[in-house]
This record gives structure tokens, sequence and C-alpha cells, in this order.
């Protein structure tokens, strides 16, 4: 049972809220429940929406996200997020094998790899990486721009495993568990 009200769709939003309406159509294929009750915190959307347009132009593939989404999520015990991010990885191409891959923060593509065991050991030693995790990651051919953005990347998906967790929805995406 979810710990906060749930607009029915994205016309119920209170007027503030409503303002979104045109970016949530254009973020999202349908307003799933975390998007509804999020939109009743209109900085608070704003400030997701705003990260994550900014992240698209990082420079890494949209997979990469996406599975950094999975393992950051699978770290955080965030499982309506952990789907969120496995649905859109799905769409995207993924499989099984690099889902499950990902849940584990790993990844079967090699330069995807580092980029997520990078992502993962942030999130695991809250941002206390050694000096080793840096080089690997330059190593794969990250920029330092591109260092920094996977940071970003990974503060973005706690940020909404955070509030996933505390909205306690219920999982109303497809696909499996």
């Amino acid at each position: 049972m979810s710990r906060f009200p749930i607009p029915r769709s994205i016309e119920e939003l209170p007027d503030e809220g409503g303002a979104f309406a045109p970016a949530l159509r254009g973020a999202v294929p349908y307003a799933p429940g975390f998007f509804l009750t999020l939109a009743t915190s209109p900085p608070a959307l704003e400030a997701l929406l705003a990260m994550s347009k900014a992240l698209a132009g990082a420079g890494f593939l949209s997979t990469t996200r996406e599975s950094i989404g999975i393992a950051i999520s699978s770290v955080n015990g965030a499982d309506y997020s952990r789907r969120t991010y496995e649905a859109a990885a799905r769409a995207q191409g993924l499989d099984d094998a690099e889902i499950e891959a990902n849940r584990n923060g790993r990844s079967n593509e090699p330069k995807a790899d580092v980029a997520i065991r990078f992502a993962h050991a942030l999130s695991l030693n809250r941002g206390h990486v050694s000096d080793a995790d840096v080089a690997a990651v330059r190593a794969a051919g990250y920029s330092d721009a591109q260092v920094i953005a996977l940071v970003t990347q990974v503060a973005l998906t706690t940020y909404s495993n955070l509030l996933n967790n505390l909205f306690d929805n219920p999982v109303d995406l497809p696909g499996p568990p």
C-alpha cells in the first residue's frame, strides 16, 4: 500500500504539478505511480527531470545509464526503481543475461562493465573509491567529465531509489519481477 496518495492520471495533478504534464508525457511512455506521486511536489519532479535531461547529453550510451540504474537500485533495495530501469533496458534491447549481470554490478559489454563496476563501487562505498577504480574507468576511455557524469547518474538513481522506497507504491510496470 502506498504511503502517499497516487493521482490516477496526469490530469488529476494539482495545478502546479500539472504544469509538468508535457514534460512527463515526453519523459515516459505512460505515467507510472512514481511520477504521478512525485509530481505532487513540483520542485522534486523538476529536479529529477532536469538531472535526467542533463545526463542524456553526458556522452555515454543510454543503455549504460539504464544498466547503472539497475545496479544501483539493486544495491539500494529499490525494487520499483529496478523494475523501471529493467523495463527501459529491455525496450533498448538488453537481454536477460545482461540485466542479471547489471543487478550484480557488472556488464557483459567490456566498456559498460567498467562504468557499471565503478558506479557500483561508488554506491557501496558511499563515494570512497580507490585510485585504481578511477584509473580503470579512465583507461576504459571515459573522460574526466564523463566520470563526473557517472557519479551524477549514481546520485540521480539514488534520489529516485530513496523516493520510491519512501512512497512504497505498488509496482505498476510491465515485465517480470
